[in-house]
């Protein structure tokens, strides 16, 4: 409107000055009035452009406010992957309004595939997540996408992501390895694709297996008599931390990981030993008891469940993790046989659970209290294992036909049943993967939607299943 007005009131004054052509006073004053014009809409229509832009700016922010705003990181839209390979994905969010949770599944526009994949609380602005999962390759869908749901104080938003995938599988290491026994004196460990079929050469030990637990790319194994606390890398390669020079049994009673150190506990020499990622030794505590049954640390404190060999009863001691120096224990009455402890990141509360009259209890020692009390009773016998820690506020305690989830909260629920007697649990935490062996099958599976991403019945002659990556 502006500019139409500014054309229509130059024609005019033009036509002015033609009918007056011969008065130059007209002409002068003509001119004047066409500079004085063109002075006076220039601004008016920068104004104009200026007023235009501040009202997109404002509904485009006005807009933003009305929606979560989200960023993929990762994956890359260039990058093309295969079926049974891992896949990152990192996801920022925020929003102006309270984000309440985010759910990320794996869908199909051309079918009603949503698998849930990842699914966090919130409660705050601004989040940002971090995971990896693997697309199981019976899934035949050609078109696939991620489907972040985010809920806020302001109401559900879907937001896709289109995932670049081939028609191929993968047939790379995983980094899952099963654990064989055939014969006294011998084990064989053996990696694993995410299809569960073996891959490279089985390596053969040459001592009587025990137990093992797994971090940072390594696989510790406890033997009996010959061998010791044995570290065997990703690459396979063995090398003994602790040798059994009393050629006792048990020698290494248990074994507790960390990010950045491994601890176990030495029969003969009624110890706990600390060692570092490289190997080296970093404390020694005297155990109050002759026996350790499991290990736990948290902060700066070595928790120790311990026995007398002559089956009196239990207690809890705790140990500096710097000096291996004694600090307190305390009587656990009710407990009779295999304890195995876990935390919520408090470590003046330390908890356990250890089965009893067929079903599972749960407890709970309290430094500041002093005293143990009963938290919970699970129905089923629990597997004689460490439960797997989520994080700060979760455990999964597997139970020898379910998985139950046990919340900071004290709430107990079953999150996965089996119709299979359930042997082992583990968990590859950073790529939210649970590997299970049952007394039939290894069964590979997203968490913690406990999607099947493969399965396995080769299962002869298997005693453990871990991860080493």
């Amino acid at each position: 409107m502006l500019f139409f007005s500014y054309h229509y009131i130059y024609k005019c004054a033009a036509n002015v000055a033609i009918l007056h052509s011969n008065d130059s006073g007209l002409q002068n004053k003509n001119t004047n009035i066409r500079l004085l014009m063109k002075q006076k809409t220039i601004p008016i229509i920068l104004i104009y452009l200026s007023l235009l832009c501040i009202i997109y700016s404002c509904k485009k922010t006005e807009d933003q406010r009305l929606i979560p705003q989200i960023y993929w990181e990762s994956p890359s839209k260039n990058i093309e992957f295969k079926k049974g390979e891992s896949i990152p994905v990192s996801v920022f969010v925020t929003f102006s309004e309270n984000i309440q949770s985010i759910t990320v599944s794996l869908a199909s526009p051309e079918s009603e595939l949503n698998i849930e994949l990842h699914k966090v609380q919130v409660n705050k602005l601004t989040t940002k997540l971090n995971f990896t999962f693997i697309i199981d390759s019976t899934i035949s869908e050609s078109m696939l996408q991620l489907d972040a749901s985010v809920i806020s104080d302001n109401g559900t938003n879907h937001f896709k992501y289109p995932l670049n995938i081939s028609d191929d599988s993968t047939a790379t290491p995983f980094g899952l390895v099963k654990i064989l026994k055939n014969e006294y004196g011998k084990f064989i460990v053996q990696k694993l694709t995410s299809s569960l079929s073996s891959i490279s050469t089985p390596i053969t030990f040459d001592y009587e297996y025990e137990s093992s637990v797994s971090i940072n790319q390594n696989l510790y194994v406890s033997t009996i008599r010959a061998g010791g606390l044995i570290k065997i890398n990703s690459n396979l390669e063995p090398s003994i931390l602790l040798e059994n020079k009393y050629n006792t049994d048990p020698f290494i009673s248990s074994i507790a990981a960390y990010p950045f150190s491994i601890y176990t506990t030495s029969t003969p020499n009624n110890q706990i030993i600390g060692f570092n990622n490289n190997g080296t030794e970093t404390v020694r505590a005297d155990l109050q008891m002759d026996i350790s049954e499991e290990i736990l640390l948290i902060d700066d404190l070595i928790y120790s469940i311990e026995r007398p060999t002559n089956g009196g009863s239990f207690i809890i001691a705790n140990y500096n993790k710097r000096t291996g120096g004694y600090i307190s224990s305390q009587n656990v009455t009710r407990l009779t046989a295999d304890p195995h402890l876990f935390d919520f990141g408090n470590k003046k509360q330390v908890y356990f659970y250890h089965n009893l009259g067929g079903n599972t209890q749960i407890e709970r020692f309290s430094q500041n209290e002093n005293n143990i009390s009963i938290i919970r009773k699970i129905n089923g016998i629990n597997l004689d294992q460490k439960p797997l820690k989520i994080s700060n506020s979760e455990v999964i305690i597997p139970i020898q036909n379910q998985l139950y989830l046990f919340t900071k909260e004290h709430i107990s629920s079953e999150i996965f049943s089996s119709n299979e007697k359930i042997r082992a649990v583990r968990m590859n935490a950073a790529k939210n993967i649970l590997a299970i062996l049952t007394n039939e099958s290894i069964i590979l599976m997203n968490y913690p939607s406990f999607t099947e991403i493969s399965i396995s019945s080769s299962v002869a002659n298997v005693v453990d299943i871990q991860f080493i990556d």
